[in-house]
């Protein structure tokens, strides 16, 4: 029974790993469509805000939405400080009839608050995925002030909103706006200043949303921040006064004097205190570190107790934190508290050849926010080199150098508050001194990395083995049983034959050049030839729409315009067609994810429907080809449960190895397996577009002379876009319009084309721009957009996200 049971645990194991291949459930996505923003700045300096949203619910029966709207943030011109925003007058609507009751709350803590939002009704379920909310509030603090002019520098939204699709808004003022200026992220949005009101637009995508607008002097009062002291969130170090004494004996005499800030309500005042128990001396020694005789006292000279644990881990960096409640015994503690911490460091001080090093906690916890500190060092011999360094905890690597202004004289080294404040988390005193000062040290030990570097870089070689072991067996797997495409049996490859007649296809069989496009759009002809959708596929759809009028095309900056009715496109190009903007502006990510997704469906539809392609796959062979990569997996997890083994030191990367094995494999595998096998119907049809391929990549311009009456380079170029040929097609009817055989060739469809010359070059960056613009998104508390940094929207730094507030939300 113990056997099946290791035995189903390993299955299982399996069947985890092999479920990451499985495609995801697709589900439609929450965005919103669009939000319209209007400022009114008042001449009080209060704004009437009114946000208009119009969201998409992911699915309907949804209530509502969450919204949150930043009433606190940090103040990025002085970090002791928090700046305010008052949200009143708080009105909500919804003009297509959702439920627009609300419950108004706070959110966050600290120096990050919100207003928050529920809108909607509990007891009400939507019977739709659109909606449009208004949410109109009073807002005052927002606005500041530079060289005198007043100044809105405001973000819209925050990274907890969902993708913003379009987005609008709008600054008016007593006296009128001076200028404006729009960014999303880094990148200029679009902004304008007419009749004294800035309107500002961009068609959304990733990055916070920021609207800048600048008002005449002396025009608006109150345009100053609001600022109260730091709310904080949990204890800080605010002052420091440490004394450290290196012994004869290689160990520190510390004395501390430190001064913690609590928040208001922590009775409890928990207090910890960065201590290390082993640390990497170079790259094969270790030092290790012990306290001893520590003693904490409070205002009073009261012994507080505590508790010391160490960070047990197979690596040169142990922790061992001190913590201790500073509260207890203290019936209503003060917020600022100062203790008095005191102990010896055993094996402080490390041999170096002939140089000794004390290496030490430079600050006894995070020193960010210290005001008042002095540190002095005394050590037994003169100062040689006052070095510090930094590790970080979870590589594997010696300290770094890093450097502190620091004063030495003699032997002592001496450190300020400016110098204390700017030290890194996990920095270490590296005070070099004659090793002839002391008398005696604790022994450096043997690294615990270098010794899990030896094995780690054994288990990787094996575990390379595990990888290409589990890709053999996937592709093997795959190999065996692999259905081929069908031909006709009684005909040449490229014409239909009698049904049921049919043979394997062979890549011998002698494919013959076709000097006409197949009856096909070049979205099908790709589909055949790649067996899915592929990026130039709707390239190709682009320029086919061009040449016939439909569009006009560019790449600087990329765009597709409109230009054509719906009636010289049918079917996938004509919802291409419609999905294009009749303005010259960039093409947007969303509106190309549109076309591509009009492209790719039409794909899946006839991979369905147009008898080109088998529509069985062999589940058995399926099965196999996904669990068999993860049999060697499955054997060594197996022996090590049956022998009580774990996996010791490099042993995990053996098994990670032959983990990563059986994903690559069954990835591999089912690639290798290829996609759906064509019909003989689909195998005529792709020969055909393979003969015309060869007839593009092959002919020279004498032998296109005989169609020199038709328009072949507009009509075979959306042909060459597909195959990838672009410059050669073009090459070709330049010598054909240099030897007057054709008519210049028409390129009036594109935009910005400056000669013929560089025209192939551009039409292959028209397809990779595309490809890149039409990618499907990558998947990804408080509404602030992180702090309210105090400067300019019109400064050179200025970006989206950099201004005060911000908004998130969520549906419910």
């Amino acid at each position: 029974m113990e056997r099946l049971g290791r035995l189903l645990t390993v299955l299982l194991l399996v069947l985890l790993g092999s479920a990451v291949l499985a495609p995801p459930a697709m589900a439609d996505s929450e965005y919103l469509n669009h939000i319209d923003v209007t400022y009114d700045v008042q001449a009080d300096g209060t704004i009437d805000v009114r946000y208009e949203i119009n969201w998409h619910f992911p699915e309907k029966g949804r209530h509502g939405i969450n919204l949150g709207f930043a009433t606190r943030e940090s103040w990025d011109q002085d970090r002791t400080k928090d700046v305010v925003y008052e949200i009143t007058d708080v009105q909500v609507s919804s003009p297509t009839g959702a439920p627009a009751q609300f419950v108004e709350g706070t959110d966050g803590s600290g120096s990050d608050e919100s207003l928050t939002l529920r809108i909607g009704d509990p007891d009400i379920a939507l019977d739709t995925q659109d909606a449009t909310y208004v949410i109109e509030y009073t807002l005052a603090g927002a606005l500041r002030t530079f060289d005198g002019v007043p100044q809105l520098y405001w973000d819209v939204n925050s990274p907890n909103l969902p993708e913003l699709r379009r987005f609008t808004a709008r600054v008016t003022a007593p006296e009128g706006v001076v200028r404006a200026r729009c960014l999303v992220g880094p990148e200029e949005c679009e902004s304008a200043v007419e009749g004294g009101v800035a309107t500002f637009s961009h068609e959304g995508g990733p990055g916070v949303t920021s609207v800048v607008a600048e008002f005449p002097a002396g025009s608006v009062a109150n345009a100053e921040p609001v600022l109260e002291d730091r709310r904080i969130r949990s204890a800080e170090m605010r002052g420091l006064d440490s004394a450290v004494e290196v012994q004869p004996d290689g160990s520190a005499k510390v004395l501390q004097e430190i001064q913690m800030v609590f928040p208001d309500g922590d009775d409890e005042q928990r207090v910890e205190l960065g201590s290390f128990a082993r640390l990497p001396w170079d790259e094969e020694q270790d030092q290790i570190l012990t306290v001893e005789d520590l003693l904490i006292l409070d205002e009073r000279g009261q012994s507080i107790p505590f508790e010391s644990s160490r960070h047990e881990r197979d690596a040169s960096a142990q922790r061992a934190p001190i913590r201790f409640g500073a509260g207890a015994g203290v019936t209503e503690p003060e917020p600022l508290r100062t203790f008095e911490v005191s102990y010896v460091l055993r094996g402080a001080v490390g041999i170096d050849g002939d140089v000794a090093r004390l290496r030490m906690p430079t600050v006894p916890m995070h020193s960010g926010w210290v005001t008042d500190a002095n540190a002095t060092w005394t050590l037994p011999g003169d100062v040689l080199e006052p070095g510090f360094l930094q590790i970080w905890y979870y590589q594997a690597e010696p300290g770094e150098p890093c450097a502190f202004d620091t004063t030495v004289d003699g032997a002592t080294i001496t450190a300020d508050a400016e110098a204390l404040a700017g030290a890194p988390l996990y920095s270490f005193t590296d005070f070099a001194f004659p090793a002839s000062a002391i008398a005696s040290t604790e022994p450096l030990q043997p690294s615990l990395d270098a010794a899990k570097k030896r094995r780690r870089n054994l288990g990787l070689g094996l575990g390379v083995g595990g990888v290409g072991l589990g890709v053999g067996v996937g592709i093997a797997a795959a190999k065996v049983g692999r259905r081929r495409d069908d031909r006709f049996a009684t005909v040449p490859p490229g014409v239909m034959g009698t049904p049921g007649l049919v043979k394997p296809a062979s890549r011998s069989d002698n494919i013959p050049v076709r000097f006409q496009p197949p009856r096909l759009q070049p979205w099908e002809a790709g589909l055949l030839m790649d067996r899915q959708y592929e990026p130039r596929h709707l390239a190709a759809t682009l320029v086919s729409l061009a040449v016939r009028g439909g569009v006009r095309l560019g790449t600087r900056p990329l765009m597709v315009q409109r230009i054509g009715n719906a009636n010289v496109a049918q079917g996938v190009e004509r919802r291409v067609l419609e999905v294009a903007s009749r303005g010259e502006g960039k093409l947007t990510k969303n509106h190309a994810r549109a076309m591509r997704t009009a492209v790719y469906t039409g794909g899946q539809q006839r991979i369905r429907e147009a008898g080109w392609f088998h529509q069985t796959k062999p589940w058995l062979r399926a099965m196999a080809v996904t669990f068999l990569p993860f049999a060697p997996l499955a054997l060594l997890l197996n022996h090590l449960i049956r022998n009580d083994n774990p996996l010791p030191g490099g042993m995990i990367f053996i098994g990670a190895g032959l983990a990563i094995g059986g994903f690559l494999g069954a990835a591999v595998g089912q690639r290798s397996m290829g996609h759906a096998a064509l019909t003989a119907e689909g195998r005529a049809l792709l020969d055909q577009v393979e003969g015309f391929e060869q007839y593009i990549a092959t002919a020279e311009a004498p032998q296109l002379n005989f169609e020199a009456e038709h328009d072949i380079f507009r009509r075979y170029l959306p042909w060459a876009v597909l195959f990838d040929l672009t410059d050669r097609w073009t090459k070709v009817c330049r010598e054909l319009a240099e030897q007057g055989r054709i008519d210049p060739p028409d390129t009036s469809f594109w935009v910005g084309a400056s000669s013929f010359d560089n025209f192939g070059r551009e039409m292959s960056r028209f397809s990779r721009d595309v490809g890149s613009a039409s990618k499907p998104p990558s998947s990804s508390g408080s509404s602030s957009s992180g702090g309210s940094g105090g400067s300019s929207g019109f400064s050179s730094s200025s970006s989206g996200g950099g201004g005060g507030g911000g908004t998130s939300g969520s549906s419910w």
